[in-house]
């Protein structure tokens, strides 16, 4: 990653925009000129041929840290929005545990309970958890009841209440 006093002396970031600045010309572009390209994953920007996401250039150019055991996301889920206060540090695992949490129920599932439906073939109410995109059955149950609170009973074995423990980021 580079470093912080590198990426000063190449480019200049207004955390109140989150847009990025050449401070030198290179291959034709002028200084002064908007750093960055836009990408899948938002804008990047490419340094001595290693592409950088400005998220995480931004996280390094304000804070002087390259924050390597964790993603920098955008609070507002906007991958254009780069402006300091909108930026976050999150673990992979809670990044994941918050789609997860954000995921909508099926039209089709009569129990009210995202991750519990009926089986026809088992005739039975069968729970299930997805954890970092690992797909996890919780069994099959008699009622209702016992399959929600199987359900309730993984979200906390998986860490999904707010209290994620160890796997919180560092800084």
């Amino acid at each position: 990653m580079i470093t912080q006093a590198e990426l000063k002396e190449i480019l200049d970031y207004d955390p109140e925009t989150g847009i990025f600045r050449w401070k030198v010309s290179r291959n034709g572009i002028k200084i002064g000129s908007i750093a960055g390209n836009k990408s899948r994953c938002g804008p990047s920007i490419q340094i001595k041929g290693k592409k950088y996401l400005v998220r995480r250039l931004a996280w390094v150019y304000v804070y002087g840290v390259d924050p390597e055991s964790c993603l920098v996301s955008p609070l507002d889920k906007d991958i254009y929005n780069n402006k300091i206060r909108n930026l976050r540090l999150i673990t992979i695992k809670e990044l994941n545990i918050e789609k997860s949490k954000n995921m909508k129920q099926f039209i089709i599932n009569k129990s009210g309970v995202t991750g519990v439906c009926w089986s026809k073939k088992e005739g039975r109410w069968r729970a299930s958890i997805t954890v970092l995109r690992n797909y996890k059955s919780l069994g099959y149950f008699d009622n209702l009841t016992a399959a929600k609170k199987a359900r309730q009973e993984a979200m906390i074995k998986y860490g999904f209440p707010e209290t994620h423990g160890e796997e919180r980021c560092p800084f």
